[in-house]
């Protein structure tokens, strides 16, 4: 989470996609030039080709990618999504025929060694497919799918489209499309690119309309070989041969229509300014009302000479990255409310400014943003900031590893998609590009492009909002009148966490060494009863655990759910006399990672913090800060409470979070925690008196806290500054309550529960069927069982949609264990429509009675064996290793242990573990699904 101007900046899709390297600058190692493992052509129809190889790729897997010139722009008037449907549909076709023939193509899916992976653009569709070797089945499987695809003979069946509609939807869902209406509404109206988006109400209703017809049209209409690139990347021995299979597949497939479509980026580009005021969509269970504005500044028209075109291209990604560099440190306080988020990724040839704020909060959330970006109008940037940036994109550039499978495959694959020549040695031409930047350059061109916008804005408010009435001219006069108190950015300033005068105020209390434990950690005991283990890793950050074993459930009654509220509070409060963005600038500068520190459980809280090792002591400072001297802003308490509700109904809240909450606490888990409606409620019903009472009720116990510490230090220099710092924390006398009982090891009855989310889609159900088991802590051969009945299932999951065609877009299978209840659990999820919880609760019995009636094949076995996350019985680092020694007294096995229980089990002890572990008396089904009121 990065704060920025009184809220945390949402970062638009991706990051500066610099570096595309050329076709002839690959094969850089020693005796190996890729340019004589090349094959590149046009076949008659327009197909192009490109297939490199290396023998240093030997071993891995051949990449192989078809790029087809067909997206969301080539949907016609009610077609919404058609060609993201279309795209859902190949690899189906693929797994179907596969199951039929039940040979290498089908067993290459079931063991994951045939990923496969496809993805919609607005003017591309792109299909990844991966084989062990040229001309294997599996190799020959994916050149015949593709060539029917490109050629209209692909034909899925009735069943099979029937099922990738609700599987579809359930992607929708998934990916919260319902979430993008209103700015999916927004990009219609500013481009031709989008036709209009469908009400979430009735997109279910929507999928259904496609069928076989429509598919087939789409197929015929954009689906042809002069629109498409195959692209083969790998450790190829023979390239006439493979170039021979392109020719024998592709070569005979005839040439479409060429007409019928022009780019929509042109179109954009010359269209006059746009004012844009739309109605937000009523969305079901949202409490919070907020406005979002889009503010966009459109990219230059391109040159006609594509080497400029590309130096222009590289030169808005480089204002970009700067522009969100400087706008993320601007300076800030509790005045307004408002997030900024920064699209750079090009939904529209444009660089886009999203600023969400609170209804009738427009005007100073607007003036703040814009009184900034005028200000670098004027003064543009830094010469500091630039000769920063450049020495990254030097560094950068220097280290890219240009002869790496991946790094050629994906740099091919985006110059396809950005329709850039294959020609260029992009390499050398962008390397001279780079050098030839000056500081005078970048800053012209930084001011020049900012001079030009915005020009499209568009706003979305609730309905009866005053923003929805003002004209343009009144809204960009909002542009120009803050300027006045415009602070300029001292990127010199340096505070510290902790004065020096602040520091002689702290003695060095004693301590003493209590010892070294089986660990290897040293053992030390300071005389304010703070304990500490510190466990020294060469060359490593320095990391920080402290815990205390309370939390929430040990709070009075009327206080246990605002102990949940406390680590938000504080982080959004600040410490210290600082504010959480004067903090976040002050840490950030100093390469310490900034965000919520403390935490609280059920039973438990704590601290987490991780440094450079030369910011050992800022560490320990901050440690200090967040334990004893919580900020008295007088405004920071309306701030975090705004900020709650921007939270609420948005990640990581929502119904997905809700579910899992309320499913846990039927379980009788203890850090169930609090569902996103309950957290909402209690930050409107608390005061600042209640946190600050509870804050000091938690961790203001020095006496009962276990600081864990790892890193690269010396004891020497560490331990004065844990006297120091460590040794000095406050003791509260508030007393907290210490007598709850849990149970232990037990098996729990079973639960069949069915709950209403308000904020759920009609049409969606999540089925969940968990499995909870005995295990007690010290048991790991229990544990890695369950970790192996979980991959076991896992494996055959897919099968309900790819088999069954159960339309399950996603499902999962997880495991984990409850140390505190000494309990296993195996869960199944199934998000999938209404009607359908039972049929799944019915397929989910017939796996498991497949796995008790005959035993896994014993290559099946040895692969799944392969798959089993043993970090989390062995431990991932040493801090993991301590909690789990200090809180439970449990030590963990040694790596080479597990490894030899995991080898000697056979498929009859599988077989058995399901018999006896997956029985409905461990059971519990759970169904969410919308609130019917």
């Amino acid at each position: 989470m990065l704060d920025i101007k009184l809220l945390r900046i949402t970062h638009w899709i991706l990051s500066l996609g610099f570096m595309l390297c050329g076709l002839y600058t690959y094969g850089q190692a020693p005796g190996c030039d890729l340019a004589k493992g090349m094959r590149s052509g046009t076949l008659d129809n327009g197909m192009r080709y490109v297939v490199l190889s290396n023998e240093a790729w030997d071993g891995q897997p051949v990449l192989m990618n078809l790029y087809v010139g067909t997206g969301h722009s080539m949907e016609a008037e009610g077609q919404r999504d058609l060609s993201h449907y279309v795209e859902h549909l190949p690899f189906s076709v693929l797994r179907e025929e596969a199951a039929a023939k039940a040979g290498a193509v089908q067993e290459a899916i079931r063991t994951q060694r045939l990923p496969l992976q496809a993805g919609t653009y607005l003017e591309h569709t792109v299909y990844n497919y991966e084989f062990d070797r040229v001309g294997s089945e599996v190799y020959t499987a994916g050149m015949d799918l593709f060539s029917r695809m490109i050629g209209g003979e692909l034909q899925p069946s009735t069943s099979l489209l029937n099922s990738e509609q609700e599987s579809f939807y359930q992607e929708y869902l998934y990916r919260q499309g319902y979430r993008a209406y209103d700015e999916s509404r927004v990009l219609a109206l500013l481009s031709n690119a989008y036709p209009a988006p469908v009400n979430p109400d009735a997109y279910y209703e929507h999928i259904k309309d496609f069928e076989a017809e429509q598919v087939s049209q789409f197929f015929t209409d954009w689906y042809q070989p002069q629109r498409t690139t195959l692209l083969i990347v790998g450790a190829v021995e023979d390239l006439d041969a493979v170039t021979e299979d392109i020719k024998k597949y592709f070569g005979s497939l005839k040439a479409g229509d060429p007409n019928g479509y022009v780019t929509y980026k042109n179109d954009y580009l010359r269209r006059p300014e746009q004012f844009v005021q739309l109605k937000q969509w009523e969305q079901r269970g949202a409490i919070p009302v907020q406005t979002t504005i889009f503010l966009y500044w459109r990219n230059p028209e391109p040159a006609e000479d594509e080497k400029l075109a590309l130096q222009q291209q590289w030169m808005n990604e480089l204002v970009y990255t700067l522009l969100e560099k400087i706008l993320r440190q601007s300076p800030t306080d509790y005045a307004t409310h408002y997030e900024l988020g920064i699209d750079k990724e090009g939904e529209l040839p444009a660089l886009g400014l999203r600023i969400s704020c609170f209804t009738g909060r427009e005007q100073p959330s607007i003036q703040e943003v814009m009184g900034e970006v005028n200000r670098l109008k004027k003064n543009g940037i830094a010469e500091a900031d630039y000769e920063q940036y450049k020495e990254q994109l030097e560094t950068h550039f220097k280290q890219r590893d240009t002869t790496s499978l991946q790094t050629v495959f994906r740099d091919y694959g985006q110059r396809i998609l950005d329709l850039e020549s294959l020609e260029f040695n992009m390499y050398t031409l962008k390397k001279e590009w780079i050098a030839a930047l000056n500081y005078e350059r970048v800053n012209t061109a930084f001011k020049a492009f900012l001079q030009a916008g915005p020009q499209d804005i568009a706003v979305i408010a609730p309905k009866g909002a005053s923003v929805l009435t003002v004209t343009e001219d009144q809204f960009r006069s909002w542009f120009e009148t803050a300027q006045s108190d415009i602070r300029p950015y001292d990127n010199t300033r340096v505070n510290p966490l902790i004065t020096e005068d602040e520091v002689a105020a702290l003695p060095e209390v004693g301590h003493r060494l209590a010892g070294f434990d089986t660990l290897g950690g040293m053992n030390l005991r300071l005389d304010n009863g703070v304990r500490v283990i510190l466990y020294q890793q060469k060359g490593a950050p320095v990391q920080i655990h402290g815990f205390r074993k309370v939390g929430a459930g040990n709070l009075d009654a009327e206080l246990n759910i605002k102990g949940y509220l406390v680590p938000a509070w504080v982080h959004q409060s600040g410490v210290g006399g600082f504010k959480p963005f004067e903090l976040q600038d002050l840490l950030q500068r100093q390469g310490m990672i900034y965000g919520r520190a403390l935490y609280v459980k059920d039973h438990e809280c704590g601290i987490r913090l991780i440094a450079p090792p030369a910011g050992t002591e800022e560490l320990l400072q901050l440690t200090y800060l967040y334990l004893t001297d919580v900020t008295e802003h007088p405004k920071a308490f309306t701030y975090w409470q705004e900020e709650e509700v921007l939270l609420y109904n948005n990640p990581p809240y929502g119904e997905a979070y809700d579910f899992h909450v309320l499913s846990k606490r039927d379980k009788g888990d203890p850090d169930a925690g609090i569902t996103a409606l309950e957290r909402y409620k209690a930050v409107q019903n608390t005061n600042r008196a209640e946190l600050d009472s509870v804050y000091r009720s938690l961790f203001q116990k020095p006496q009962e806290f276990t600081f864990l510490i790892s890193g690269d230090f010396k004891e020497a220099d560490i331990i004065p500054l844990l006297k120091r710092y460590l040794g000095n924390l406050s003791g509260g006398n508030l007393a907290v309550y210490k007598n709850h009982q849990q149970e232990y090891n037990l098996v729990r009855a079973a639960v069949h529960k069915r709950y209403r989310i308000s904020s759920m889609q009609p049409e969606a159900i999540k089925l969940k069927i968990v499995y909870s088991l005995p295990i007690a802590r010290e048991d790991w051969k229990e544990q890695v069982a369950l970790q192996l009945m979980h991959q076991v299932l896992k494996s055959k999951i897919p099968e309900l949609r790819f088999l069954k065609k159960r339309g399950l877009y996603v499902n999962s299978v997880g495991s984990y264990v409850n140390y505190d209840l000494q309990q296993g659990n195996l869960s199944i999820s199934l998000p999938t429509v209404d009607g359908m919880e039972a049929v799944l609760i019915q397929d989910v019995e017939e796996l498991l009675k497949g796995f008790k009636e005959r035993p896994l094949p014993e290559q099946v076995l040895k692969y799944l064996k392969k798959r089993i996350y043993l970090q989390g019985i062995v431990g991932r680092t040493v801090l993991d290793k301590a909690y789990r020694y200090y809180k439970w007294d449990t030590s963990l096995p040694e790596l080479e242990e597990v490894q030899s229980y995991l080898e000697h089990l056979t498929p009859q002890d599988v077989q058995q573990l399901f018999e006896q572990k997956l029985v409905p008396e461990h059971r519990s089904v759970f169904i969410a699904g919308a609130d019917e009121s």
